[in-house]
């Protein structure tokens, strides 16, 4: 019998266009202060979301954080879980030091992912100036390979083993007693036992994914096609277990840690993830400005 794991939420791989769709909404009112210092800080919203608002808040974040947010996790208008951030080059000390509490009211209901998103590429566009450009680079990566065996307990995904993803919708998710989000992986270290699962998943969700775990990109070249449910529970001796066959041999080797988890469940599954060069990229701010206060 399977456990339910706590979701790790972070953002994953696959890096969005940084403009924002032509049609997008912006706000009517927008209300920028900035934060004293001591001040708590929240990423997001204070209230739980129960579905589409016209209010956007932000408490006392960061210029740097607020560019993430608004040009790599959620740039398409959905939230994109990655375990690294696009680097960002080019930005004066302030941009990291300095917060702001952001207020916004649209004319019409928005979701979660456009606010934070598309949206908040306006605000940061016309009050603090704000221009970018990506520049590609590369940088290392983990290739997702099938090991010499072939793969193994690889689960067709079955109907209802997981909830879908719903930014908007939270609370009544964590009503259902289900905490299995498809396509997001969970995993647990306790005394004596490690566990890894993500149900609903292709092998390129999967390897992006794995990027959450393990320190880089991760880029599927499995070949296997369908959506599988996967669950893998080990003793924790196992992830100590053979390190030299357990990752690449570039690849740190810390305590018992995520990263240990990912690599003993692979083993397990009979795939692997072989060192490369591969594509990357980074955010360079070309200008940034200090917006007047209101």
């Amino acid at each position: 019998m399977r456990s339910n794991l706590a979701a790790a939420l972070i953002p994953i791989v696959t890096v969005p266009q940084i403009r924002a769709q032509p049609a997008v909404p912006k706000f009517e009112v927008v209300s920028i202060r900035p934060c004293r210092p001591g001040t708590p800080n929240t990423r997001s919203d204070n209230k739980p979301p129960t579905g589409p608002t016209e209010i956007l808040t932000i408490n006392c974040q960061t210029l740097h954080r607020l560019i993430e947010d608004a040009y790599d996790a959620y740039a398409t208008g959905n939230l994109r879980f990655r375990g690294n951030p696009v680097p960002i080059e080019g930005a004066p000390a302030w941009v990291r030091t300095e917060r702001y509490t952001i207020e916004a009211k649209a004319e019409t209901p928005q979701t979660r992912g456009a606010m934070h998103g598309p949206m908040l590429q306006h605000i940061l566009e016309d009050r603090f100036k704000l221009k970018l450009h990506r520049e590609p680079r590369e940088v290392p990566v983990y290739l997702l390979t099938v090991a010499k065996g072939g793969p193994k307990h690889l689960q067709p995904a079955k109907p209802g083993a997981c909830l879908a993803w719903d930014l908007d919708h939270l609370p009544a998710l964590r009503q259902t007693g289900n905490d299995s989000l498809c396509g997001i992986v969970g995993r647990r270290i306790s005394a004596g036992t490690a566990e890894l699962e993500i149900f609903g998943t292709t092998m390129a969700n999967f390897a992006e994914q794995l990027q959450i775990l393990v320190d880089r990109d991760v880029i599927d070249q499995t070949g296997i096609p369908g959506t599988f449910d996967i669950h893998v529970e080990m003793p924790v001796e196992d992830l100590a277990a053979d390190p030299s066959a357990a990752r690449p041999d570039d690849a740190p080797r810390p305590p018992l840690d995520e990263a240990a988890l990912a690599f003993a469940a692979l083993r397990q599954l009979g795939l692997k993830l072989d060192s490369a060069k591969g594509p990357g990229e980074i955010f360079v701010i070309d200008r940034i400005e200090k917006p007047s206060q209101n």
